[in-house]
């Protein structure tokens, strides 16, 4: 009897020991098979971020370009702004202005704009009355693209800004000449003829109406593109929209302040080997 229970016994570690081995072979069989989902995780993780950074760079690329633009932009007016104002002045600011345009529009533009992926930056295109009449800034400068696995060539970019100086007369419409007998006339900027008004249908004939996209892709009589006017276009978007081919900005009003400023009144005198108007003088 005994010997039975010690048998009973001894099989029954037995069967144990048998389901003890056999349960950490099953859990040993599963952790390998586990272990390679693991590790297969983790690579695709280590190969997803890295990317999606890359495309988070990717699309803040224009927005960095844009800041710039709008940096220089508002530089480059705000000098041709004030020179324009001092134009007819004999302070020392005014030569200032008149003697180191480039130089000041330089300062202003470095002081506006302290982004380190732009280089080469010049004003040396500006003028300071090189037609008797205009102040323009021009802003050229370089941007590289800040993509540190390709070796991309800078964009060229140029910002210009331009106004009619102020030389100290009133309205052309109410302006009187030195000798009140003098009559007075009105030319645009390469007239063939003088006009007894300022607002003749020929002065303004050149005002051409296109859509905002045909603007932006335009060139000018000198081969330059045209930009929003700053007195009638700021914040436009789509719609219709006016031009001349010797301008260098697009309007939204045909009778902007800035289209008028292209008609000067002048002495008869002065140009009376232009002829008179038909429409005017008829």
């Amino acid at each position: 009897m005994k010997t039975t229970v010690n048998q009973n016994r001894k099989t029954a570690l037995q069967a144990q020991s048998r389901l003890s081995v056999s349960f950490s072979l099953h859990r040993s069989a599963a952790l390998r098979r586990r272990a390679p989902l693991s590790a297969s995780l983790t690579v695709e993780a280590a190969l997803v971020l890295p990317l999606f950074l890359f495309v988070l760079l990717l699309f803040s690329v224009p927005f960095r370009i844009m800041t710039a633009e709008r940096q220089m932009q508002r530089a480059a007016e705000t000098v041709c702004d004030r020179a324009a104002a001092l134009a007819a002045l004999s302070t020392p600011e005014a030569a200032q202005y008149r003697n180191s345009l480039s130089s000041l529009a330089l300062a202003a533009a470095r002081a506006a704009v302290s982004d380190p992926n732009l280089s080469g930056l010049s004003a040396e295109r500006s003028s300071f009355l090189a037609d008797g009449e205009t102040v323009r800034v021009v802003l050229d400068y370089s941007y590289t693209l800040p993509i540190p696995l390709f070796r991309l060539p800078a964009i060229r970019c140029s910002r210009t800004a331009w106004r009619r100086a102020w030389i100290g007369e009133t309205d052309p419409e109410n302006c009187v000449a030195a000798n009140p007998e003098e009559e007075i006339v009105y030319v645009g900027r390469h007239s063939t003829r003088y006009h007894k008004t300022a607002r003749c249908h020929y002065l303004y004939n050149d005002l051409r109406a296109v859509s905002l996209s045909e603007a932006t892709a335009a060139r000018n009589a000198s081969g330059g593109r045209y930009h929003a006017c700053p007195v009638c276009a700021r914040g436009a978007s789509g719609g219709t929209v006016y031009l001349m081919p010797s301008g260098t900005a697009w309007h939204r009003d045909p009778a902007c302040r800035a289209i008028r400023a292209y008609v000067r009144a002048v002495p008869k005198r002065e140009v009376e080997q232009l002829g008179p108007c038909s429409y005017c003088y008829p």
